[in-house]
C-alpha cells in the first residue's frame, strides 16, 4: 500500500487508495491483487460504500494502481471513524509489505443552536441572540438567522423590532456568534410583545429543540444588568489574574438592592482549572449607587490551548428569578485568551532599506510565554512597490520552537538601479498558522520602505524670465533627489526655440555636471547675448536633462524667456509709395521754408531713448539749399514712440531743377537703428527750370535790329553769339558724375554710374534724383 494511514473528511465524498508494485521482472506484464475492506469503527454502507469489485489490476509497465471508495456524508455529529483496506491475494507469488491502509474518516459535522437565555429585552434596547456550535473542529459552518413578520408573536416587524435575515458563519475555530437585534422605542401603552428569532440551513445539523427563541419586549423600567455583554481577558503566564464585571441600574436608586451572580461553562473554559466559579454570589447596590462590580479570577494553567469562553449570569434571587433584571443584559460572556504559547510581534512597525541591499531581515519577537511549537505566516502585500519587480516573496513561513523568543524573516529586495522610481513601500502582515499563540494587534503589520538608489535630477531657476542686457545671464539650479550617497553626474542640453544659440544666448549641445556624494544641488549660468538687431519682444529657449543614452527627457524641460530691452528707431514714410529699397522719401517746395521729418520708436519704449540725424548732400548743397544737420539729437521720453523734427529749406531765386539731399539716423541710445534708416528729401524748384533753347525766328532778329536802331550790327553780333552759346548745353551747377550707359539725366540731377537697364520713364517715376540702397 502507498500509505499506512489516509485521512478523509465526509465532505470529500470519496477516498482513493493507491497500491504499488516495485519488482522490475513483473512490470512488463499485467497483474491483479485482491483487497479486503474491513470496518473498524466505521461501517458500510452507513459511513462508506464497499465497492462491488475488490480485485484491482496493474497495466503492463505500470508500477501502481488504485481503487476509489465512496464516503458517506451522514450529517451526524460523531467521533472520527475508521476502516481498513488490506491486500489478501495476487495472481502470482508476491512478497508483500505494508499491506494495510487505515482510512480515518474525519467527522466535519457540527451541531448548531440558539442559546435559550435571555429571552427579554427592554423596549428600545438591543437583544443579542447567541448562536453556538458544537463539533466540526477545523471546518467552517454557516446557518441563516431570521426575524420577520411571519414569526412575530404580538410584536410588529419594523415597528417594534428590526427584521434580520443574514448568514451567520463560524470560522474553523469559532464556537459562538452574537447577533444584535434592535428593538424600537414607542410611546404607546401596550401589553407584553414578543418576536421570534430562528435559524435554518439544510446543509448543517441544527438542534431542532433549540432552533428558535421567543424574545419578549419589555417596557422601560429600573432594571439591572451587565454594562457589557462581552469581557475579554488574557490568561497571565505564571500567575492568576482577575477580570472585573460591572452591573448597572437606573430609575429609583434610593434603596439598596442585592442580586446574585453565577458562572456557567459554555465553551471550553472549565470551572476550577480555567476560572474560579461563582455560585449565587451576592452583589449589593448601595443606596444611591448606580453601579456595582465583582472580580472573577482567571487561573494560569501553563498549558497551550484554544481561547475559551464562560458565562456569568445575574439573577434577582438564588432561585434564578429575573424580577428587576434586564433580560437583554442578564448574562455576559467572558472570553479568555491563552498566552502560554506567547504573543508574537514585529520588532517595529516601520522599516527602511536601501534598494541594493539584496536581503532585508526583519525580527519577530515572542515576549512572555514561550511554550509549544508555533508557526507564523508573514504575508507581503504591495503598496507602491510591486511583486516581483521590487521584492521576490509574497508569503514566508516562520517557525518558533519551545523556548525560542526571536526569529528572522528574510525578504529578497530587487535592485532596479536603472529605473528612476522614487522610494516604494510594501506591507508585512503577521498571522498565527498553528493552533496556539496570538499576535500583538499593535505590531501585527509593518511597512517597509525601499529607498530608491537612483538619483533623479530636476531643473529650476529663481527667474525663468530674464532681460537681455541685465543681468546678461540666467542662473539655473540642478537639484538631485532620491539617493545622494554616491558620486554621479548629469548631462544637460539647450534647445533653440524662438531664441537661438547663434545670437540670443550661449547654448550647448551637451554639458556634463559632476555631483559628488552628498551633493544635492549645483548652480550654473547661461550667458544671454545683448544683441542690437530687431527681434520679438519675448523669445524662449529650453534646457533639458538628458538620459544616459543622451536622449532628451521630455518632462525635464526648463523654459527660459528672454525679454528684449532694445528700442528700434526708423524713418516713417508719409505713404506706402514713399518707401522703396530701404529709403523713405519726403517732398517739399523750395518756398515751404521747412520740411517735417518723422522718426518712430518700436520695441522697448519704457525708458528714455535718442537717435542722431545727419544730412548729406546729393544734388542739393548744404547752406545753399538747406540747413544741414550735423548729428542732431532726436529725443524720446518714456512711453513716447514717435518724434518729429524740421529741416530748414533755403529759398533762392536761381532758376534750377529739383534737388535732393539725404538724412541718415545713427548713434542710438537705449535702442538700435533699423531700416529704413535713410531718408531722401526732394526740394521742388519754384524759380523755373533750365532747359535747352530753340532756334531764333526771323521776326525776333528783325525786332532786335529795329529796337537797337543804330546798334544793329553790334546787336546782331551779340544775338548770334548768344544763340550759339545757348545751343551748346545748359550750364550745370556742378560737374555731373561720371556715368555709364543709362538714361539721360532729368531735372538736372546727375545719374549714379551704378544705375543700368532703366528707361527715363521708370527713372522719373521712382524719384527726381537717384537714391542708392
Amino acid at each position: 500500500m502507498a500509505v499506512s494511514t489516509q485521512d478523509v473528511t465526509e465532505r470529500d465524498g470519496e477516498v482513493k487508495i493507491i497500491i504499488m508494485r516495485d519488482s522490475s521482472q513483473y512490470l512488463a506484464r499485467t497483474a491483479w491483487v485482491d483487497l479486503r475492506i474491513s470496518p473498524v469503527t466505521a461501517s458500510s454502507p452507513v459511513d462508506y460504500i464497499e465497492p462491488d469489485v475488490v480485485r484491482v489490476y496493474f497495466a503492463e509497465g505500470a508500477d501502481s494502481t488504485s481503487i476509489v471508495i465512496p464516503i458517506v456524508d451522514d450529517r451526524e455529529v460523531e467521533e472520527n471513524e475508521t476502516f481498513t483496506v488490506t491486500i489478501v491475494d495476487a495472481d502470482n507469488p508476491i512478497h508483500a509489505t505494508d499491506t494495510v491502509t487505515t482510512v480515518n474518516i474525519q467527522s466535519d459535522d457540527a451541531l448548531i443552536w440558539i442559546v435559550q437565555t435571555p429571552t427579554q429585552v427592554i423596549e428600545g434596547g438591543i437583544f443579542n441572540a447567541t448562536v453556538m456550535r458544537e463539533g466540526g473542529d477545523g471546518f467552517d459552518h454557516s446557518v441563516h438567522l431570521n426575524t420577520n413578520s411571519d414569526d412575530a408573536e404580538g410584536a410588529t416587524a419594523e415597528v417594534d423590532f428590526d427584521v434580520v435575515s443574514m448568514l451567520v458563519t463560524f470560522g474553523a475555530n469559532e464556537y459562538s456568534k452574537v447577533i444584535p437585534i434592535q428593538t424600537y422605542e414607542d410611546t404607546e401603552i401596550e401589553d407584553l410583545e414578543s418576536f421570534r428569532v430562528s435559524i435554518s440551513e439544510p446543509n448543517e445539523v441544527i438542534d431542532l429543540t433549540r432552533d428558535s427563541i421567543i424574545v419578549d419586549i419589555l417596557d422601560d423600567d429600573s432594571l439591572i444588568g451587565f454594562d457589557q455583554i462581552l469581557y475579554e481577558v488574557t490568561e497571565t503566564t505564571g500567575s492568576d489574574t482577575d477580570v472585573q464585571v460591572s452591573l448597572t441600574r437606573g430609575g429609583d436608586l434610593s434603596n439598596p438592592v442585592t442580586v446574585y451572580l453565577s458562572t456557567v461553562e459554555i465553551n471550553g473554559a472549565q470551572a476550577g482549572s480555567d476560572f474560579s466559579p461563582l455560585v449565587n454570589m451576592p452583589v449589593t447596590f448601595q443606596a444611591n449607587a448606580a453601579t456595582v462590580s465583582q472580580d472573577i479570577t482567571i487561573e494560569a494553567d501553563g498549558t497551550p490551548e484554544f481561547d475559551e469562553i464562560f458565562q456569568v449570569i445575574v439573577r434577582s434571587d438564588t432561585s434564578g428569578g429575573l424580577d428587576d433584571i434586564d433580560p437583554n443584559r442578564s448574562a455576559a460572556n467572558i472570553s479568555v485568551s491563552d498566552d502560554d504559547s506567547g504573543s508574537f510581534r514585529f520588532d517595529d512597525t516601520a522599516y527602511s532599506v536601501d534598494e541594493g541591499v539584496g536581503i532585508f531581515n526583519a525580527r519577530i519577537l515572542r515576549p512572555g510565554a514561550t511554550a509549544g511549537y508555533v508557526t507564523l505566516l508573514v504575508t507581503i502585500s504591495p503598496a507602491t512597490a510591486t511583486y516581483p519587480e521590487d521584492y521576490r516573496q509574497e508569503e514566508v513561513l516562520v517557525e518558533f520552537a519551545p523556548g525560542q523568543d526571536e526569529a528572522t524573516v528574510s525578504i529578497v529586495i530587487v535592485a532596479d538601479n536603472d529605473i528612476q522610481e522614487g522610494d516604494e513601500t510594501f506591507v508585512m502582515s503577521l498571522t498565527v498558522q498553528s493552533q496556539f499563540g496570538t499576535v500583538d494587534p499593535d505590531y501585527d503589520e509593518a511597512t517597509v520602505t525601499i529607498l530608491d538608489s537612483t538619483s533623479v535630477f530636476s531643473l529650476s531657476t529663481n527667474s525663468p524670465t530674464v532681460v537681455e542686457s541685465d543681468p546678461g545671464y540666467v542662473e539655473i539650479t540642478i537639484r538631485r533627489s532620491g539617493s545622494t550617497n554616491t558620486d554621479t553626474f548629469v548631462s544637460l542640453r539647450t534647445v533653440d526655440g524662438t531664441a537661438t544659440h547663434s545670437g540670443d544666448f550661449q547654448g550647448f549641445n551637451i554639458k556634463t555636471f559632476s555631483f559628488p556624494s552628498g551633493t544635492a544641488e549645483l548652480t550654473f549660468r547661461i550667458p544671454i547675448d545683448d544683441n542690437d538687431f530687431e527681434e520679438d519682444e519675448e523669445e524662449t529657449f529650453s534646457v533639458y536633462v538628458l538620459s544616459e543614452g543622451g536622449q532628451v527627457i521630455q518632462d525635464s524641460r526648463l523654459i527660459i524667456t528672454i525679454i528684449d530691452d532694445d528700442g528700434y528707431f526708423f524713418f516713417v514714410p508719409t505713404s506706402n509709395e514713399d518707401r522703396e529699397d530701404g529709403i523713405v522719401t519726403y517732398r517739399t517746395s523750395e518756398d515751404s521754408g521747412t520740411v517735417s521729418i518723422k522718426v518712430q520708436r518700436t520695441g522697448n519704449a519704457n525708458g528714455y531713448g535718442s537717435v542722431r540725424a545727419t544730412t548729406t548732400d546729393y544734388s542739393a548743397e548744404a547752406d545753399d539749399d538747406y540747413q544741414p544737420l550735423n548729428g542732431r539729437v532726436i529725443s524720446f521720453r518714456p512711453a513716447i514712440t514717435t518724434a518729429e523734427f524740421n529741416v530748414d529749406i533755403v529759398n533762392d531765386d536761381n532758376p534750377e531743377n529739383d534737388e535732393s539731399f539725404f538724412i541718415e539716423l545713427s548713434l542710438a541710445q537705449n535702442g538700435v537703428v533699423i531700416e529704413p534708416r535713410k531718408a531722401l528729401v526732394i526740394i521742388e524748384s519754384n524759380d523755373g527750370r533750365i532747359r535747352r533753347a530753340g532756334p531764333l525766328s526771323g521776326t525776333a532778329i528783325i525786332g532786335i535790329a529795329v529796337g537797337v536802331g543804330g546798334l544793329a550790327i553790334i546787336a546782331l553780333i551779340a544775338g548770334i553769339a548768344c544763340f550759339l552759346l545757348l545751343r551748346r548745353a545748359p550750364v550745370p551747377r556742378k560737374p555731373p558724375l561720371p556715368r555709364g550707359p543709362g538714361p539721360v539725366p532729368q531735372y538736372g540731377i546727375p545719374l549714379d554710374p551704378r544705375i543700368t537697364g532703366i528707361n527715363p520713364y521708370q527713372y522719373q517715376q521712382r524719384v527726381a534724383g537717384y537714391y542708392p540702397y
